[in-house]
């Protein structure tokens, strides 16, 4: 029989403590995967609607994209809450961290360029450094020093795509989103 009081109690405590938390970072893995193959598969929908001279169509794939993407986080934050009965701090932190990031990333890519703020060209430039920003602090979180080094990525792809157009800027995006986003989500995946 284990009591409040006993050692092995607390052992069991801890043990279900870290539990929680391994199957959390993994479930955070799965988001980073499942995101990134969506934003690569809207890339290549850009890619091929520019190739064929329906540039006009980019918008409604950004919509789509976009809305995937944020019904794929919600459901990983909601099915990880729904499983562990409530929503653990790490999980409140990282919601918090990546809802601060997204609602300017969105704004940066859709808002602004639709309210003539900039050029369209620019919208991933600016969305990028708000990838980045939750990606490093992420990272931080994890306590995951390749996740850290994957944020650089975000970053130098940034700068990259302010000089590159047309297919070389897609494809640095996917580079981009290769690393700096299905990467790390694999590193959460191994590690738990």
């Amino acid at each position: 029989l284990v009591t409040m009081d006993d050692p092995r109690h607390e052992i069991q405590l801890i043990r279900s403590m870290v539990l929680k938390a391994r199957t959390e970072t993994a479930d955070s893995g799965w988001f980073f995967i499942l995101t990134g193959i969506i934003s690569i598969a809207a890339l290549i929908l850009i890619g091929m609607l520019e190739a064929t001279g329906r540039a006009g169509l980019v918008f409604p794939v950004l919509i789509a994209a976009t809305v995937a993407c944020g019904a794929a986080g919600y459901a990983a934050v909601h099915r990880s809450a729904k499983r562990a009965g409530a929503r653990s701090y790490l999980r409140s932190v990282l919601y918090a961290v990546w809802l601060a990031c997204a609602i300017p990333c969105v704004i940066a890519m859709i808002v602004l360029p639709l309210l003539g703020a900039y050029a369209w060209r620019l919208s991933p430039v600016f969305s990028s450094l708000f990838v980045g920003v939750g990606l490093f602090t992420s990272g931080i979180i994890f306590e995951s020093r390749p996740i850290l080094l994957c944020s650089l990525a975000w970053w130098a792809g940034a700068l990259g795509m302010v000089f590159i157009e047309g297919a070389p800027r897609l494809a640095l995006m996917t580079a981009m989103i290769l690393v700096g986003w299905i990467v790390p989500g694999f590193l959460l995946q191994r590690r738990y």
